[in-house]
């Protein structure tokens, strides 16, 4: 599904039959381990875009801190998929979050994937979260 630096863990998550990944990588100095996600969806009609703006209006309603910087369309994993970059407020931590999304017509399912750090480490992990995201392959293929 995804290939994680050689200092990531995964989490147990079988909790969650929606979850197909959560890893975290070492703690920074700022107090907070930056984070992968990857959420298999029902397959939504509407295309990532319309996802996207769901996902997106939702965490706007339920968290006050969330400010929406860049949204735009992108490829994942040689699917159409809609990113969205924001930030957001956890236990007085800022946190920033590139989020996913795509629903492979081809596909039973949609993909959330989002990668998630605190403000100041978002910069520095760019190269790291880039290699996660192009390492993605939706399973199955």
């Amino acid at each position: 599904m995804i290939t994680l630096p050689f200092d990531w863990r995964q989490v147990d998550a079988s909790d969650d039959p929606e979850m197909e990944v959560l890893a975290h990588g070492p703690m920074t100095g700022y107090g907070y381990a930056p984070t992968v996600i990857v959420r298999r969806l029902p397959h939504l009609e509407g295309g990532p875009e319309a996802g996207m703006a769901a996902m997106l209006e939702g965490g706007m309603r339920e968290d006050p801190t969330h400010r929406i910087i860049d949204v735009g369309e992108t490829v994942l994993a040689g699917y159409p998929a809609a990113v969205a970059v924001f930030t957001y407020c956890i236990e007085q931590k800022s946190l920033t979050q590139i989020l996913y999304f795509a629903t492979p017509d081809e596909l039973p399912s949609g993909y959330v994937l989002a990668l998630i750090a605190a403000t100041p480490d978002f910069g520095p992990m760019a190269g790291v979260f880039a290699n996660i995201v192009a390492s993605f392959q939706p399973e199955g293929f």
